[in-house]
């Protein structure tokens, strides 16, 4: 888990992997069940807190799975939220 690397190497793994699957720490979907998601590397961030964070549109973009696929960079007001990092691809 990327949580328990050292900063260099988390550092590394943010840069060399393109994607990061994300479970989002507080947020569960209708049904209660936890969010996972696979996201650009570009949307994650490890905040002030030493927390792991993910950047998401919510309804904001209309066709996230292009810009996923595309590895577009996440929007300036995008909300961010609490997340665990799964791994990196």
């Amino acid at each position: 888990i990327v949580s328990e690397m050292d900063d260099e190497n988390t550092q590394n793994c943010v840069e060399d992997e393109a994607y990061a699957i994300v479970k989002f720490v507080k947020e569960f979907n209708s049904k209660g069940e936890v969010l996972v998601e696979l996201v650009p590397s570009s949307w994650t961030f490890l905040a002030e807190d030493n927390e792991w964070k993910c950047k998401w549109p919510g309804e904001a973009v209309k066709n996230i799975e292009k810009e996923i696929k595309e590895l577009q960079g996440p929007g300036d007001n995008w909300p961010f939220f609490d997340v665990e990092i799964v791994t990196r691809a």
